[in-house]
């Protein structure tokens, strides 16, 4: 019955974003289908194959480390503004709250340079074939388009960072 709700809701999300998107050209089927296809197939390797979900665990710890040891750095040049409410550092310093500037800028600023560095080393190149061959024959999109979807949804606006090669190249 669970199951049964979730498919309804993907469904309405559809639908939703469909009529708040403002873009009321004849529907895609084709995008449609092929990303219809995508969601499923991610979805039962993802819940039948345990292997997968322990790869996919490893996964989220590596970007956690990341994004701690990100965390460590802001600690070091901020001090206790860059501590989250609640916490002290070492000496005891306790937090003053939330500063946007200390807190969250630091993150950002990781991985636009992470980006830049992966890039540099010629190791997005790949990522990007890769995603244009998957892609681009299930839902007509370029490499770079489906990289900053998949991006956006777990990074949000440091999307541009990591296609920032390929932006004059890609359409409005």
């Amino acid at each position: 019955m669970l199951n049964l709700v979730s498919i309804v809701g993907w469904f309405a999300l559809a639908l939703l974003a469909w009529l708040i998107g403002g873009c009321r050209r004849p529907v895609p089927w084709r995008t449609i289908a092929g990303s219809s296809l995508l969601t499923f197939g991610l979805g039962a390797i993802v819940f039948l194959l345990p292997a997968t979900r322990s790869f996919l665990v490893l996964a989220n710890n590596a970007i956690l480390a990341a994004l701690a040891s990100s965390n460590v750095g802001a600690v070091f040049l901020f001090g206790p503004l860059a501590l989250s409410p609640g916490q002290s550092t070492g000496g005891g310093e306790p937090s003053v709250g939330f500063v946007l500037a200390a807190q969250v800028l630091p993150a950002v600023i990781f991985f636009a340079a992470l980006m830049a560095m992966l890039h540099h080393l010629r190791l997005i190149e790949p990522v990007v074939r890769l995603f244009g061959r998957v892609f681009r024959r299930t839902l007509q999109l370029s490499g770079a388009e489906a990289l900053a979807g998949a991006i956006h949804i777990f990074f949000g606006v440091e999307t541009a960072a990591a296609i920032r090669p390929y932006l004059p190249r890609m359409t409005q």
